[in-house]
């Protein structure tokens, strides 16, 4: 819409020849579907980024042994919804089988089966990362203050792809929540660096690709690594 050009106008004003020859136009609108999660995963796994290892089950039965293979805690999720944690679609830090066993019989049925996956432990600080087609402009590119209150912070920096690692640290280095990554109230700081390369390969798999947006939030950012945890990832309905 008119707001979102231009809140990427403003993020490429006064362009020079240089940004401008790397920022090549995007194609029109075009028909959309949604990327099954754990389908997105693998897809963001394909190109360097990081996700929990996960298996999709279609059973209580399944869970289990599912469990076991990757070793508690785990997280459950219910696959074919967008918003899950709106839903009551996630269980994080399931410790055990009857844990695992109340979660799945607490959720929605969806018919689309369920994702177990190893739940992520070294957490510092929770990030945003989005990329989104916007044209004419080019790819938009977004890091944030992530997780259940990221409508609430509303803590966002914005960039055109294609980017660089120094352009994403400077970008996280301006929000709001950036103490939260260098370390607050004694906890240690995150792994920024780690960010910078996931946000730099994600944006170069999806320019030119056949993605029109992808999501992930959160990101969680450890002392060593980033994960990304969730992903909700749009694609060409060809």
């Amino acid at each position: 819409g008119l707001g979102e050009a231009l809140t990427a106008l403003a993020v490429a004003a006064a362009p020079t020849p240089a940004t401008m020859a790397r920022h090549a136009p995007v194609a029109t609108s075009v028909a959309t579907r949604l990327v099954d999660e754990a389908a997105a995963k693998q897809r963001l796994r394909s190109v360097g980024v990081a996700v929990p290892d996960g298996i999709v089950v279609g059973s209580a039965e399944e869970a289990v042994v599912a469990s076991h293979s990757l070793g508690f805690p785990v997280t459950l999720k219910a696959l074919g919804l967008a918003h899950k944690s709106e839903a009551g679609a996630v269980r994080v830090g399931l410790r055990d089988v009857e844990a695992l066993l109340a979660a799945m019989a607490s959720m929605p049925t969806t018919g689309s089966g369920y994702l177990v996956e190893a739940t992520v432990t070294d957490v510092v600080a929770e990030v945003l990362v989005a990329v989104r087609r916007d044209p004419p402009i080019g790819w938009l590119v977004t890091v944030g203050h992530g997780g259940v209150t990221t409508e609430l912070w509303s803590d966002v920096a914005h960039l055109l792809a294609p980017v660089s690692r120094d352009e994403v640290i400077g970008a996280l280095e301006r929000l709001r929540s950036a103490p939260l990554l260098r370390g607050f109230r004694g906890r240690p700081p995150a792994d920024v660096d780690s960010v910078a390369d996931l946000v730099v390969r994600l944006a170069d798999a999806v320019v030119g690709s056949d993605i029109v947006e992808v999501e992930l939030n959160p990101v969680l950012v450890g002392t060593r690594g980033a994960v990304a945890v969730d992903a909700l990832m749009t694609v060409e309905d060809n």
